[in-house]
This record gives structure tokens, C-alpha cells and sequence, in this order.
């Protein structure tokens, strides 16, 4: 029974594991459509999207799930160290990417209030 767990608790890590790369590339893939198509290269509009950092907030929520299961199935300490090293990593990272959409938010909703005084 322990080895079924072990195995169910394995696919499925990797299957989430692989569901956020995916997500990485199509985010990537998206932007890199949007700068080019899109934007024309225009690094102002370019760095006001907000798609790219939220899809890889989201991708990086999936990536810690896997790890978190993963610590179910650790057979020694140098694996929940391991296992651990990265979720510290992956959270920090999340945290950072939280984080610099918030202040893209924030700049926009500044230049657009700004830009609505300099209208009236």
C-alpha cells in the first residue's frame, strides 16, 4: 500500500510539476507574441503589462504544490533538506513576483490618475 501511495504521490508531483512549466512557456511565449505584435517592441507598453509576472505567479503556485507534496514521499534528511532549499527558494520568488506587480499596479494607477488631472 505504501509504495501505491508513493507512486500516486510521485506522478502526480510531476504532473503538476509539468503543468507549471507548460504555464511558464505559454506566458512567456504570450508576451513575447504581445511585445512583438502588439506593442511594436515599445518597452513603455511593454513593461505596463502585467501578463507575464502573473502568469508566472501562478506557475510558480503549481511548482510549490509539487515540492510540497514531494515532502511526502522525502526518505532522508538530505532530501527535506533539498526539498525544503527549494520551497524557501520558490516562495521567495513568488513573494518577488507579488511584489513587482503590486508596484506595476500601482505606478499605473498613478500615471492614469495623472493623466486624467492633467485632462480636466
Amino acid at each position: 500500500m505504501e509504495k501505491i501511495i508513493h507512486s500516486v504521490i510521485k506522478y502526480t508531483a510531476m504532473f503538476i510539476e509539468l503543468w507549471g512549466v507548460l504555464l511558464i512557456l505559454f506566458a512567456v511565449f504570450q508576451e513575447l507574441y504581445k511585445a512583438i505584435f502588439k506593442f511594436n517592441l515599445n518597452l513603455n507598453k511593454i513593461i505596463k503589462d502585467q501578463a507575464l509576472n502573473q502568469g508566472l505567479a501562478v506557475a510558480l503556485e503549481f511548482l510549490l504544490a509539487a515540492e510540497i507534496l514531494k515532502t511526502l514521499i522525502v526518505r532522508n534528511y538530505s532530501q527535506i533538506i533539498e526539498v525544503g532549499a527549494l520551497v524557501i527558494i520558490r516562495i521567495l520568488i513568488a513573494v518577488m513576483l507579488h511584489w513587482e506587480l503590486k508596484q506595476k499596479r500601482e505606478s499605473f494607477e498613478l500615471e492614469n490618475k495623472m493623466i486624467k488631472n492633467d485632462k480636466n
